[in-house]
């Protein structure tokens, strides 16, 4: 299945292959949750947590959880209109309901360039996206799907620690090292010092992690104790933009192959 937002980063490219490298696990993490494309796309595990430091993100995901029908409703009376999307983006959020908050987050993500919630975007060559209209039919597979998930918004280290066992998998797709900022979409900056506590948290884990970045110089050698594998993938600010190829490097405490 799909999941119900866009994000910065989402692997909605390699989410197939990602899923085909998974091992054998009961507890799967995914420490930096992000759109979730790879959680969605697998099969339901024993034990599934679903971690972000973004607090809004970790907001709609519990509101499409909790309260589906209330958030659905507040959309049912939506348009796509400038105005409202300027309206959401100057929302104070101090003592906005969560539900509010969970319709803005998702309304200003869903009609933004690049999905950066900064500037509203319409093309006069493109119909606009059908989101409103099939919100019911997406919120509502969602909120099945995660009705057994264990949603969390705490800190990567205090999340990797807390589920670490022999038998739980962490797949971690953190900031692309030195790239992008993800700040507009509320999370906060992810520096070069947080790639390095990173790593040794995952040097020390007694469980298997699988991590995705940006193929760059210093993340090879900062992982170069552990496996690494490269592909080639598109990046793009959207699923139907055609953008040039780079590289992403896959890297693992076990043994993995690509399949591609």
């Amino acid at each position: 299945m799909n999941s119900p937002i866009k994000w910065m980063g989402g692997k909605y490219r390699l989410r197939k292959t990602i899923v085909k490298m998974i091992p054998e696990h009961v507890c799967y993490c995914e420490p930096f949750g992000g759109a979730g494309w790879v959680l969605f796309e697998k099969v339901p595990s024993k034990v599934e947590v679903y971690n972000d430091i973004n607090s809004e993100l970790i907001n709609f995901f519990r509101v499409v959880k909790e309260k589906p029908e209330e958030f659905i409703q507040a959309l049912d009376y939506l348009l796509i209109s400038r105005e409202i999307f300027q309206k959401y983006k100057a929302l104070s959020l101090s003592g906005t309901s969560d539900v509010k908050r969970a319709v803005r987050f998702y309304y200003l993500l869903h009609f933004s360039f690049g999905s950066l919630m900064k500037d509203f975007m319409i093309s006069p060559l493109r119909k606009p996206p059908m989101t409103l209209e099939r919100v019911r039919e997406s919120i509502t597979s969602v909120r099945d799907r995660l009705i057994n998930t264990i949603i969390e918004n705490r800190d990567v280290e205090k999340i990797i620690l807390s589920y670490d066992r022999s038998s739980t998998f962490f797949y971690c797709d953190p900031p692309y090292y030195g790239l992008a900022d993800y700040t507009s979409q509320g999370s906060k900056p992810f520096s070069k010092d947080d790639h390095i506590r990173l790593k040794e948290c995952l040097a020390k884990i007694k469980g298997k992690f699988l991590l995705s970045i940006n193929d760059h110089p210093e993340i090879r050698a900062l992982y170069s104790d552990f496996n690494i594998k490269e592909i080639e993938v598109r990046y793009s600010v959207c699923k139907t933009d055609k953008s040039s190829f780079a590289k992403e490097l896959f890297i693992s405490n076990y043994e993995i192959e690509i399949d591609k």
